[in-house]
């Protein structure tokens, strides 16, 4: 087993305005439309968003084929730039390695319609990075076929 720590670090180019992406990730009903890999849902009665420097973001991912088997998200935003950047910790625990993680989404215009967003996350010890690539992958996806609605 290494201990060798990587960051995860995901792009995409989402047909949606900046502003509407922003509230993808800062707006309780929008995000429980979307941020949890497949098999996993959100509750919006779980959820807490709160998108300022200092304010926190929690929220429960439940897997849908067995309910009692949850994936709690607890940070503090570090840093915010409405409608550009989002940084969000969490503590240390046994269930992320022992590490701090670091959420950094970054949105960048390409033009009134389109939006570069950035994602990265970690650190990851390097063997649970390829599950960690899997599950944003798929979050992700919900993500783009919910703006493209």
């Amino acid at each position: 087993m290494t201990t060798e720590k990587q960051q995860l670090k995901l792009e995409r180019v989402l047909k949606a305005p900046r502003a509407t992406v922003w509230s993808a990730w800062t707006e309780v009903p929008v995000l429980v439309q979307w941020f949890a890999p497949d098999g996993w849902t959100v509750r919006e009665s779980d959820a807490v968003i709160d998108a300022r420097v200092g304010g926190r973001e929690h929220f429960v991912m439940h897997s849908i084929e067995n309910p009692d088997m949850q994936s709690p998200v607890d940070a503090v935003f570090v840093e915010v730039r409405e409608p550009e950047l989002l940084v969000g910790q969490t503590e240390a625990t046994p269930q992320n390695g022992g590490n701090v993680m670091e959420l950094r989404v970054e949105l960048e215009e390409v033009d009134a319609e389109t939006t570069l967003m950035k994602v990265s996350q970690g650190p990851y010890d390097a063997e649970i990075l390829p599950l960690a690539q899997e599950g944003w992958g798929s979050t992700l996806r919900k993500l783009e076929a919910l703006l493209a609605k």
